[in-house]
């Protein structure tokens, strides 16, 4: 647990060298100077609104800074090396994704609080958002750990966040199909909008359950492929 919490802190201090709080800053004011101008009266579902751009905020602040430190790590040649420390990948995987929750809570509440006030429920904002930002972390390091540069993984990385995303045409009545209600991202989402909205118990129980099976599925994939791309590839 201390060599855990110590990743963690180094995360964070990585994380903040890189800039990815001052961009994740950058984003908060565009989004506000965005949507706060428009009517608050009642036209605009804003709550409806949040929970829909959380999806895709989030691609950012989890799935690709998970990839930039990830390509960051393999240039220098850490990622490698850690295979000969005393880290496990499970502890890597954790202090990676722990770390980038924690940037996500904070910019998603930011942004509530800046365009709605603080009309909403936070317990189901919070899980919400570490349920899937946590799921796009591992995610994140799941396709883009198998590349060796950021050209390589654009293009297929681009693909993977294209499908991510696509729960909210549902959530915006762009395309409505019960078949969104298979896909990882939707549990969260329901949770996210239950933040600002009522909804039905099943979709709680779907949201909750939901979330946590595919982010054990997104764990079980990332550290598949972390013995796959990175143990076996400095063995070898």
């Amino acid at each position: 647990m201390t060599r855990l919490l110590s990743t963690v802190r180094w995360n964070l201090a990585l994380q903040f060298r890189y800039g990815f709080y001052f961009v994740s800053a950058f984003f908060i004011l565009v989004w506000v100077g965005f949507l706060r101008p428009l009517p608050h009266d009642g036209r605009i579902n804003f709550g409806l609104v949040l929970a829909g751009l959380m999806v895709l905020d989030l691609t950012i602040t989890n799935f690709y800074y998970m990839g930039a430190m990830v390509l960051l790590e393999k240039g220098e040649g850490t990622l490698t090396s850690l295979v000969v420390t005393p880290l496990r990948a499970a502890e890597y995987l954790l202090a990676k994704m722990l770390s980038l929750m924690l940037l996500a809570l904070l910019e998603g509440t930011l942004l509530a609080i800046l365009i709605n006030g603080f009309n909403f429920n936070p317990l189901p904002w919070f899980a919400g958002l570490l349920l899937l930002s946590g799921f796009y972390t591992l995610l994140g390091f799941a396709v883009i750990a198998r590349y060796r540069s950021l050209n390589e993984s654009l293009l297929p990385s681009a693909l993977v966040v294209a499908v991510l995303v696509s729960p909210i045409l549902n959530h915006f009545g762009l395309w409505r199909s019960f078949i969104f209600y298979l896909h990882p991202v939707q549990p969260a989402l329901i949770l996210l909008r239950w933040a600002f909205m009522p909804v039905a118990p099943w979709e709680i129980v779907y949201g909750l359950l939901g979330s946590l099976f595919w982010l054990a599925v997104a764990f079980a994939i990332a550290h598949r492929v972390f013995n796959r791309a990175i143990v076996q590839k400095a063995g070898g």
